[in-house]
């Protein structure tokens, strides 16, 4: 079992995904961290510590939901997981 994502957290890309999964395709089990989203106005007034609202309103945030929801991430993750994951309802 391995876990890809920590060292990229608040800027996963398909590339880092990429080769995550390549350093570890003879994992049985392979958990992908990400962090998508983003505050509204008003959630962003909640944060009093500057550190925590900075990633919060991160713009790479965005960027992982995007990767995230892409037909790329899902067809990457095919090419590793086999047919299993084809079958699922992720595709």
């Amino acid at each position: 079992d391995t876990f890809i994502g920590v060292l990229f957290s608040g800027d996963m890309t398909l590339k880092a995904i990429q080769k995550g999964l390549e350093r570890t395709k003879d994992a049985k089990k392979i958990e992908i961290l990400l962090h998508p989203g983003h505050l509204s106005p008003e959630e962003k007034s909640l944060f009093r510590n500057d550190k925590y609202k900075r990633f919060y309103i991160s713009e790479n945030r965005k960027k992982e939901m995007g990767v995230l929801l892409s037909v790329e991430l899902k067809e990457l993750i095919a090419v590793y997981a086999g047919s299993e994951y084809k079958k699922s309802n992720f595709m």
